[in-house]
């Protein structure tokens, strides 16, 4: 599929391979997608500019807070999900601090990321 340039996504995962079948993988909502590990994930948010930001379960609870802190602090509507090694249910907005939480199936990702993307898009007509 091609990039949908009205959308960016910046994947984050502290695990090489799994950044860039990760990166791949969300090549498939039609974003442009461009993969940082935890350490660079700030530096790539204010060199960007970036619809949602998904973070992986490789990333600790710590790094991805302040990941979410960053992306909210440079862009207020960034939808921020969380990528957990299980199925967590189907939750559109999660318990904590995350815009949505979802597993790692590829599948399931791409779904929920390619929906909130086109969620936000409405949103900010």
């Amino acid at each position: 599929m091609e990039s949908d340039s009205r959308f960016s996504v910046l994947s984050v995962s502290d695990d090489p391979d799994l950044l860039k079948t990760r990166v791949y993988v969300l090549r498939e909502t039609g974003a442009a997608v461009v993969g940082a590990t935890s350490r660079n994930a700030v530096a790539a948010l204010r060199q960007g500019s970036f619809d949602a930001v998904v973070v992986c379960h490789t990333v600790t609870c710590g790094e991805a807070e302040r990941i979410y802190d960053a992306a909210h602090a440079q862009y207020a509507k960034a939808l921020v999900i969380r990528v957990m090694p299980f199925w967590v249910g189907d939750m559109s907005e999660s318990k904590n601090s995350f815009d949505a939480v979802t597993s790692a199936d590829p599948a399931r990702l791409v779904n929920m990321v390619r929906e909130l993307l086109q969620r936000h898009a409405l949103s900010a007509v």
